[in-house]
């Protein structure tokens, strides 16, 4: 499976803010098909 590379700088900020010791949220808009699930699970598989 290949991302979108938009996909890949959102994932790579996700998992660099989860490194952080502050504690953020997200919120995440976007159409059907982008990969917000998968983004939304690639924290637990890192």
């Amino acid at each position: 499976m290949q991302l979108a590379d938009f996909q890949l700088r959102a994932t790579s900020q996700i998992l660099q803010d989860l490194k952080s010791t502050k504690s953020r949220g997200a919120i995440v808009c976007a159409g059907t098909g982008t990969g917000k699930t998968l983004a939304f699970y690639l924290p637990a598989l890192a």
